[in-house]
Order: C-alpha cells, then structure tokens, then sequence
C-alpha cells in the first residue's frame, strides 16, 4: 500500500468539506474526548504566568485551587510555597475546588468529567474495596460518578463516533455531508446493535490490554469494526469483529505506519496546546477512512468471507452515483430517513397531556441539575427552588414550547431545525433571565449564578447554558413531546385526570410551603453555598 498516495487522498476528502470536518473533530474532542492528548502543557503555562502576575501584583492567588492538574495543586498547597507566593497570613479557599480541581461551567464540567472518563472505571473499583472497611462519603460520589460515566460512555458517547465515521466515509464521494450525521446511529433499528458491539469491542480490548502486547495487536485487528458498522450498523457484532479482523490481517502493520507518520504532528499539537488538532485530528481520521476504503475494495474483490455484508451499494459504487445522478443532486446523499416528518411536531396537545408533561419535564430538570452539582461540586442536594423532585422552569420551558408548535409563525419557524434552534435558545434565555430576577426578589437568595462563565449577564443567564436550552428546546419539540403525547394517549382519561388533579395538589402545597420556609442549603442556593468555604491561616 502506497502511504504517501492515501495521504494525499486524505487531503482530498478534507478539501471538499473542510468546515464540516473540522467542527465535526471540535466536537469529538471536547464532548466525546475522542482525540484528546493531553492538556497539561496548557496548564503549566497559564500558572506559571499567573503566578508571576500575582506576585507582582502582591495579591493572592486563587487561580491554582480552580485549575485541573492535581500535582500543580498538591504542590500548592505546600505551606512553604503558598506562603513564599502570597504572602499572606489568611486565605480563603474553596474546598470542593481543592479536593476535586474542576472549575465552573457545564462545558467545562462535562469535559473534565468525560476527558478523565477513563480513570472512572478505576475509581469504581477501588471505591467497592473501601466499603469493606465502611461505607464514606466520598466513596459512594465516586461510585455514583462512576456508574453515570460508564452509562454515559455506553448509551450516548460511543454512538457518536458511528455519525463521524458515517460522515467521514459518506464525504468521499459527496460534498454536501451534514453535521446531523452525527446523529446517524441514534436512528431507530440502528442504535441497539451499534450499541451492543461497541460495548463488545470495548469489552475484548479491556481484557486484551491486560496482556499489553496482546492489547497493541488488537487494537489494530478492530481498527475497522467503526467503519464496518458506519457502513451496516444492521450486522451482528460477531461478523462485524470478524469482518475487521479479516480486513486487517496483512495490514496491520500498515494501519502502525500511519500512526508512525502522524508522530510528528501530535508533538505539534502537544506544544500548541491542541491548536493544531484543528487540522491534525480531521486529517487523522481521513487517512483512516481512506484506509478502510482501499481494504474494503480489496475484500469484496477477492470475495472473502461475509464480503456481502458491506453492502451499502451508493456510499462507494461508482456505478450507482452515476446511475442515481439523474435522480438526485449528486452532491448529497440520499437518506430520506433522517428528514423529521412534519406531522410528527405539529400536533394538538390535550391539556391533561401538557400538564402530565410537565411534570415529567420538572422531575428530568430536577435530575439533570442534581446531577451537575454532583460531578461539579460532588454534593448530593435535592436542588431547585420547590422541596419536591421537580424543577418548574423546566416544565414551564417545554410545555410553553409545545404550545407554540400550534402558532402558525411558529410552524414556519419549525421547518428549519437551525430557526428552531435560535428562536428556542433566545425564548428560554429571556424565561430563565425573568425567572432568576423574580427568585431574587421573593426569596433573597440566587439558586444559579454563572458569574465567571463566559459571556454571562449578571450571572443570571450565561451563552453556554442558552446553547443547552436551545439544544434541549428542539430535542423536546421534534422528538420527546410527540412521543410522550403518543403514549399519554395510550392512557385512560380518568387516570390522567386523576394524576393531573394529584400532581397539581401536591405541587400547590410545595409552593406554599417553599414561600413560608425558602428552600435553601448547600448545593441548593449559591449564598449558602459560599458559606460553606473555609479559611486556612498561614503565619509568616
């Protein structure tokens, strides 16, 4: 195999796309962490450099308990140093920021938690081991965190890198690939067996790294089995395995050379702190493409075993794009399956519906907020304003969209996902900004503050979580709300009444009390919460 030619070849795939492919491979690395190398290089830096500011500034310096490198912290923290540096004799300083490094920000959270992913497993068995000598606290967050990263890896991050691959191969012969392929493999019929044989390759390399050079071969031996299921995610993950390991045998020395020659450019990226992977890591993932492309034609050529299982017959075959040309625009691929069907978001909620949804809207919100100050700040606190599992402006958010589904402006807006997008973000971000003044004026305290967080406005609303919301909005709107609305129906109207009447009652009493005695604690309201820093005093 001519390494030079399918680099080159690489270099062509990126040209046709370059903008996708490389918003494509940000995304895999900051959400997915699929190409990270290390960032510790960017850390040093920023706190050598802060700490020279600050000791000329004579101030003290607070950036090293926020930052992400525990032998920066726990060097810090050496009595010695942190005098020599501040030169002060009282510090305050946030604990869980000390024991914990993360920094703030749902971006950043979700990074710091799933770029460090592959420790969790680790975490988890030493925390089971613990508990023979007694159940801790810190114990049971790290057994917690572990067990929502592991079902986070399998159900929601592994299906992603499917999409890329799809996008990747479908980019060979055509320019117009979109960014939703991302989502390729979340489509019914695919995301079960996709699923079950990432979760079975991942299984297989885990017991094959434990003989270390085992681990190195067959790693190789599965480098195909992505691109197999991006091609027929319908295949049982025993041939898809097998397919690979047929494809790759001869080859894998071929597949080490490729990573041999991209040596140099993960030292770039390494000292350019991951600026150049903006370039490096789409263009690693086309040689690889490329890769499967050629051994691909080679297997079915020479009609090996189960050759006929790659069978997606437009995704390469000249033949068929020339044939499909005067059908189609050559320069997309035709998949009518990922189009969202107009009848699906345009729907006439009943009220029991909407009020049983929002509910169920409420107590998800209240979830995921749990769940965010427990891998933010490790704290179990039953969060939101109301003392019930339930979060209002969640359920007021989406409820209030689906409402509008039924405006005719806002059946217009609908037909496009990126208007959807924007509008939704905008509308929940003004809702949240109104709602965070109205808490602070009843109740006194702040529930959120995003203070700190890039482009936030009096820390009440901030660009991250609007990106979230709007995110979120459209999932809701195209997907969830129809799919709850099918099943509501399904239902007796007496029970529904019922439960509405039950739900209600229930929230009414809530808010009543929650107005007499406001729900507050640590982890719950951010006032409460500064309370619980403590301070170290250090005599010089």
């Amino acid at each position: 195999m001519n390494l030079r030619k399918l680099k080159k070849d690489s270099k062509e795939i990126l040209k046709k796309n370059f903008g996708t492919l490389v918003i494509v491979s940000i995304f895999m690395s900051f959400f997915i962490g699929e190409y990270i190398i290390s960032n510790d290089g960017f850390n040093n830096f920023r706190i050598v450099e802060q700490m020279l500011q600050d000791n000329k500034e004579n101030k003290v310096n607070t950036y090293f308990f926020n930052n992400n490198s525990d032998y920066i912290i726990n060097r810090y923290v050496d009595t010695a140093i942190f005098n020599l540096i501040s030169g002060n004799t009282v510090k305050k300083i946030d604990t869980y920021n000390l024991n914990h490094n993360v920094y703030k920000g749902i971006f950043f959270t979700i990074f710091n938690f799933l770029t460090n992913g592959q420790i969790q497993f680790q975490n988890f068995i030493n925390s089971l081991a613990e508990l023979t000598e007694g159940v801790s606290y810190e114990s049971i967050m790290i057994i917690i965190g572990s067990c929502c990263a592991i079902f986070l890896k399998i159900f929601v991050l592994n299906p992603f890198l499917i999409g890329e691959n799809r996008l990747f191969l479908e980019n060979i012969n055509y320019k117009e690939t979109k960014l939703k392929r991302l989502l390729w493999a979340f489509h019914k019929g695919r995301y079960e067996p996709v699923v079950k044989t990432i979760f079975r390759v991942n299984m297989y390399k885990f017991f094959w790294d434990l003989t270390v050079v085992g681990g190195i071969i067959k790693n190789y031996s599965y480098k195909m089995v992505f691109f197999i299921l991006a091609e027929n995610p319908y295949i049982s993950s025993k041939d898809a395995i097998n397919l690979s390991k047929n494809m790759m045998n001869g080859h894998k020395f071929e597949a080490f050379k490729i990573d041999l020659s991209f040596l140099g450019w993960f030292i770039l990226e390494y000292i350019s702190f991951g600026i150049a992977g903006i370039y490096v890591n789409p263009y690693y993932k086309a040689c690889f493409v490329q890769l499967y492309r050629v051994l691909r034609e080679e297997y079915i050529e020479q009609q090996k075993i189960n050759y006929y299982l790659l069978n997606d017959e437009i995704l390469f075959n000249k033949k068929m794009l020339l044939k499909k040309a005067y059908d189609m625009n050559i320069n997309k691929y035709p998949d009518e399956t990922d189009k969202i069907s107009s009848t699906k978001y345009q729907q006439n909620y009943s009220l029991t519906s909407l009020i049983i949804m929002f509910f169920i809207f409420a107590f998800v919100g209240w979830i995921w907020e749990c769940l965010y100050i427990l891998v933010d700040e490790g704290i179990l606190s039953n969060r939101g304003a109301l003392y019930g599992p339930w979060v209002p402006i969640y359920g007021f958010g989406c409820v209030s969209l689906l409402l509008l589904s039924n405006i005719k402006a806002f059946k217009k807006i609908l037909k496009s996902p990126l208007k959807t997008f924007f509008t939704v973000m905008f509308l929940c971000t003004i809702m949240e900004y109104i709602t965070s003044v109205y808490l602070e004026i009843t109740k006194g305290v702040k529930y959120w503050d995003y203070t700190g967080i890039f482009l936030n406005i009096k820390g009440r609303i901030c660009l991250e979580n609007s990106i979230f919301f709007g995110i979120g909005g459209c999932i809701c709107l195209y997907f969830v709300g129809p799919y709850l609305e099918d099943k509501i129906k399904k239902i007796s109207k007496t029970i529904q009444i019922a439960s509405s009447i039950i739900l209600i009652t229930i929230i009414m009493m809530d808010i009543t009390y929650s107005t007499i005695k406001p729900h507050m604690g640590p982890g719950i309201t951010e006032e409460i919460k500064n309370k619980s820093k403590i301070e170290f005093i250090y005599k010089t």
